[in-house]
């Protein structure tokens, strides 16, 4: 009986589990599949979720477990099936949100993702503040799941994301202590455990601070990586303890390992309002020992970094040790490290268990110098890629999610774990590592020539535009000629156009045939179809370049792929006046842009110019038409961190304009627009990216002096001489000009056998007709003779000797003077020039001087052509081409002087002084008072006011914003009241660098004079000062410092914090007191001038040979 009651259990169970196998488990599955009729063919979602049957699987609406969401159940990818973009909802009027969050939606709102059209979102934010979900805390949004069931798209969560920072309270800190329902949404959370982070769904960020910098962020600490690595400290921790409840199990050990020399690991127990309620015995013992130490300090001297967990699992700690670049040791067990699903944290980090707490000293110091580098510099390469901003951590996290979609292809591990990272890497441009400019192993041999034509310049045989493009047909390395037409007149006929070799591919894009997305002046960066080389090399139409620039610019680009290298450069600079960054294409020891009017660059930036910068930056350039070159300059270095590279010391690169032509360069608001862009594009990106460099390549033998046939670029020689401004007045055809290298000879000298040949220099011949007189000359400029030197053509030449003109050699003999000049030039500008074969001489009569000519070719025809019909008569004005040349004050009358040199009265301007003056002497004339005139030049840097009457100066002197250089020695100061001296104030004080008050009869010097923080050189000689101000060794920067021929018995004690090189201090009554002399073993030049240093003098002075009896005679 007992048996069949067994047996019938035995069945009864059985039943019951088949029921439930058979019944319940398939009716749930049955739930979450919906029959549908599908179409005949198997579509393409369909095949990526893995589901060719009649049951396709999508989400449950009504599903309650959330906890093992995925992406394939919990994610609509059908919104994503086009472009990757983010709707954020309207702000809620009733809350706002916090600081933190409200940065979050301005990157989001200003980034390439943000869409306004919730019908294009694939994924959606909200504005409601989600970051802080602790009751205690003052950004804590109450009544939230209410306020988002009432948002229109929110379908519990589906294609949502919310960012969280902080979840539970006190005492347990609850990790899902959300307070809302989050549904489908994708997570976004700090401190996350490994257990509750749903696998290829959530994502795990940094906890970062509430002054967290929304974009660009400052860079890591590391400056250098010296090796081996030591620093004063091992290990390192300071931070609070706790004593009682979550997270203090651990830190209250801490002080077992803790040994005050390579381990310094401190606590505080004092946190909290009630921490002296509950403090241990340890507690005195253990705050006396954290006010050692200083964090900062021990974070910039420790090799590695102790991070453990604080309440909740992430503690603030771990982005201040990746900044710092001391090592993390991650001390927090179950904690799902940011973006751990594709950073590999071995690489960065060191992992230690909370439980093994005493064996970590051990630990780390078997860890090698050679992993210690490694590991600090991973850290440099994280932070800097994806925490350093609130823009990088948001950015990394939707470019997660954006390489879990099915239609893109996911980015390697080695492009998340290396330089420059993932965020700056674009999938669409190619699948292979190899394509993108930072990981090939090998580049191609060939360029593309991208020429950007704006201007609609005519085009002819002697145009810029048709030199051009022969100079770039020589090359070996070209593949591609791409003209991109952006003007209203139609192009040229393509029979106008140069003929070019078979192997080389021609195209013409009409401004119409490139995307609209990109019109404007952005096309010349549009990555069209036909560029399939890597290198680009980006021209101007008005761009003048020689073969042999271009090939040499190709093969130093080779060597750096990555960076912008070219010919054109300029600088950027921070103005403490206006508070604001400067642009500036001054020639400086320095330079940070590259300008793509000339200059090579890898075609992958054309994609990240076109798709991957703001909209922000894109509507600057396109509203301006201008500043395209210093935003694509701002992004290869943000990409990069590295400076482009200039080559050889070309500085202009621009033709001369056409005759009524124009040209944006000529535009006077062209420059202040460039200034905007620049301050613009600096607070898009967050931060200044540009870098300074003071490097720049040049071909292994140039300018040295070995045969010009030895050289490969041989071009490159000759070119860089500046052309005079009275040549570009002069001459209105650039055929009349020839920029050559040049020496010249003297017959007179030669007959008395003296060898009167100069060496060569770089020299600027010019063709002109004298203004009222039908006779023509050949103007000489070089750099030593700005003026220029004028030779008469008709009549005055003897001989021109073009023997070797193919060479690029000419020479010209003129009669009067007796010169012949040597010309070595390009050959085809000197057969131009000379009409004939590239080289030639001329010989002038009176002065009977001989041109020995070599320059390029068809220059040089057409100049020795002009210069034959000229003495054959046969020559006019029209055929020359060539402006009458009239006198000097004509010619710059248009130009706005820099310098100005008043001796006497009658030198004052009569309309006063331009505003464009930088330099100005007023000396020698009795002037009493300073003219009121000056006051309003604001670019003025160089005053020179000596040898006047001047007695004071007014107060408003002190607002002279550029002055640096003032000069007022030879004056009456002596004779002012103390009132006279309030002008060392405001931007004076702060700029003014040179100082000289020498001759004055000064009897003291206002306690004012200790403001003049800046200044380098201070010139008191000549006056009757006793004393100096007791402040005056608070002049940091002086260097120079003159005060001889006084009545100084002693020098304050300020004066030895004075770091001198050179001191003066002679001609005094030091005899009554020892003076305090400023650091002796600092100072270069000290003179305080003994009997013995005087015959020291004499006897260089006099130039006698040492011996012990010098005869006395001679100094008397």
């Amino acid at each position: 009986m007992q048996a069949k009651k067994r047996y019938l259990l035995v069945i009864c169970c059985c039943a019951f589990l088949a029921f439930c196998y058979f019944g319940g488990y398939r009716l749930k599955n049955d739930e979450c599949v919906i029959e549908t009729n599908l179409s005949t063919y198997i579509d393409i979602n369909g095949i990526q979720t893995g589901s060719i049957s009649r049951k396709r699987e999508r989400p449950k609406p009504d599903l309650q477990n959330t906890q093992f969401c995925r992406m394939e159940t919990c994610f609509d990818i059908s919104k994503c099936q086009k472009d990757f973009r983010i709707y954020v909802y309207p702000p809620d009027e009733n809350v706002e949100p916090s600081h933190s969050y409200q940065k979050l939606l301005k990157v989001l709102r200003e980034s390439r993702y943000y869409t306004s059209d919730a019908a294009e979102a694939c994924l959606f934010v909200l504005s409601l503040d989600t970051l802080d979900r602790d009751h205690l805390s003052a950004d804590y949004v109450k009544n939230l799941q209410g306020r988002i069931q009432k948002l229109p798209y929110w379908n519990r969560g589906l294609n949502h994301v919310i960012f969280n920072l902080y979840a539970g309270t006190w005492p347990d800190y609850n990790e899902n202590g959300l307070d809302f329902d989050y549904g489908f949404a994708i997570l976004a959370k700090a401190s996350m455990s490994e257990s509750h982070l749903r696998p290829n769904f959530d994502i795990s960020i940094p906890l970062f601070h509430k002054t967290y910098p929304e974009k660009g962020g400052d860079p890591g600490f590391v400056l250098s990586n010296n090796f081996p690595l030591n620093k004063n400290y091992l290990l390192a921790f300071k931070g609070k303890r706790y004593v009682h409840g979550i997270g203090s199990e651990t830190r209250n050990s801490f002080y077992h390992i803790h040994n005050a020399q390579d381990v310094v690991i401190v606590t505080t127990c004092k946190h909290g309002k009630s921490w002296k309620d509950m403090k241990d015995e340890r507690c005195d013992e253990d705050n006396k020992e954290f006010d050692k130490y200083d964090y900062d300090v021990l974070l910039q001297n420790s090799t590695f970094c102790l991070v453990p967990r604080g309440r909740r699992l992430g503690s603030f700690r771990f982005l201040e040790t990746l900044q710092s670049g001391c090592i993390p040791v991650i001390l927090s067990n179950g904690w799902a490290l940011p973006f751990a699903q594709v950073i590999d944290w071995k690489k960065a980090a060191i992992f230690a268990d909370e439980r093994l707490l005493l064996q970590i000293p051990d630990m780390v110091r078997s860890i090698s110098a050679t992993k210690i580098l490694e590991l600090r510099q991973q850290t440099q390469i994280l932070w800097d890629r994806y925490f350093s901003s609130i823009e990088k951590i948001v950015f990394s996290t939707f470019e997660i999610i954006r390489d879990r979609l099915p239609n893109n292809l996911p980015r390697d591990g080695v492009v998340w774990n290396s330089h420059p990272g993932a965020l700056v890497t674009l999938q669409k441009f190619s699948d292979s590592p190899t394509d993108f400019p930072f990981h090939a192993l090998t580049h191609s041999d060939r360029f593309t020539a991208v020429i950007y034509c704006q201007l609609g310049l005519s085009l002819t045989p002697s145009s810029t535009l048709y030199r051009l493009i022969t100079n770039l047909s020589k090359s070996k390395y070209l593949h591609r000629i791409i003209v991109v037409w952006s003007n209203d007149k139609r192009s040229p006929p393509n029979n106008r156009w140069p003929p070019l070799p078979s192997h080389i591919h021609f195209h013409i894009l009409q401004s119409s045939s490139t995307d609209p997305t990109n019109a404007g002046i952005a096309q010349r960066f549009f990555p069209h179809p036909l560029i399939e080389t890597s290198a680009v090399l980006s021209l101007d139409e008005d761009t003048t370049m020689t073969t042999d620039e271009v090939d040499f610019a190709f093969k130093v680009w080779q060597q750096f792929p990555e960076r912008i290298v070219g010919y054109p450069a300029r600088s950027h600079y921070w103005d403490d006046a206006k508070a604001s960054w400067g642009y500036t294409s001054k020639w400086t020891n320095d330079y940070s842009i590259v300008l793509t009017g000339a200059a090579f660059y890898h075609r992958y930036y054309n994609v990240l110019y076109s798709q991957w910068l703001s909209p922000l930056l894109h509507k600057t350039v396109e509203q301006s038409q201008n500043c395209e070159d210093i935003l694509m300059n701002f992004l290869v270095s943000h990409v990069t961190r590295r400076p482009p590279i200039k080559v050889t010391q070309r500085k202009q690169y621009k033709g001369l304009p056409s005759i009524g032509g124009w040209s944006p360069w000529n535009d006077p608001d062209h420059f202040i627009q460039r200034q905007t862009c620049l301050n613009t594009f600096a607070a898009v990106f967050g931060y200044m990216p540009l870098l300074r460099s003071n490097l720049r390549l040049d071909p292994v033998l140039f300018k040295d002096s070995v045969s010009n046939m030895r050289k490969k670029y041989r071009q490159i020689d000759f070119i860089g001489l500046i052309l005079p401004e009275e040549v570009n007045n002069c001459l209105l055809k650039p055929d009349m000009k020839l920029v050559c290298t040049l020496s010249i000879g003297n017959r007179q000298l030669s007959t008395l056998s003296i060898n009167s040949k100069q060496k060569h220099s770089k020299s600027t011949l010019a063709l002109c007709k004298h203004p009222k007189k039908d006779n023509y000359c050949v103007i000489l400029f070089s750099n030593n003779n700005k003026n220029g030197n004028k030779y008469e053509v008709k009549g005055n030449i003897s001989n021109i000797l073009t023997k070797f003109l193919s060479e690029g050699k000419a020479t010209i003999q003129f009669k009067q003077p007796p010169h012949d000049f040597y010309i070595q030039a390009e050959v085809i500008p000197l057969q131009c020039f000379l009409h004939s074969e590239g080289k030639a001489t001329i010989q002038f009569k009176q002065p009977p001087h001989d041109f020995y000519i070599q320059a390029e070719v068809i220059p040089l025809q057409c100049f020795l052509h002009t210069l034959k019909r000229i003495l054959l008569g046969t020559v006019s004005e029209k055929d020359l081409m060539c402006s009458s040349l009239a006198v000097t004050p004509v010619l710059l009358k248009n130009i706005p002087p820099k310098k100005l040199v008043i001796k006497k009265r009658s030198d004052y301007p009569n309309k006063g002084f331009p505003r464009t003056l930088e330099i100005l002497h007023i000396n020698d004339i009795d002037r009493c008072s300073l003219d009121i005139g000056i006051l309003k030049l604001t670019k003025l840097r160089i005053l020179d006011l000596s040898s006047n009457c001047i007695e004071s100066l007014p107060i408003e002197f002190c607002n002279l914003p550029s002055l640096s250089e003032l000069n007022l020695s030879h004056n009456m100061f002596g004779k002012g009241s103390p009132k006279q001296w309030m002008w060392i104030n405001g931007m004076v004080a702060r700029n003014l660098k040179q100082l000289n008050l020498s001759h004055n009869n000064l009897i003291f010097l206002p306690d004012s004079i200790i403001k003049l923080n800046n200044l380098i050189t201070f010139n008191l000689d000549h006056n009757q000062l006793t004393l100096l101000p007791s402040g005056i060794g608070n002049l940091a920067s002086l260097k120079i410092f003159t005060v001889s021929y006084n009545s100084l018995q002693y020098l304050p004690g300020s004066v030895k914090k004075l770091k001198l090189e050179n001191v003066d201090l002679s001609h005094n009554n030091f005899n009554l007191v020892r003076p305090n002399i400023p650091h002796v073993a600092d100072v270069k030049s000290l003179t305080i001038c003994s009997l013995k240093e005087y015959s020291a003098k004499a006897v260089l002075y006099y130039k006698l040979y040492y011996n012990q009896t010098l005869p006395t005679s001679r100094f008397n």
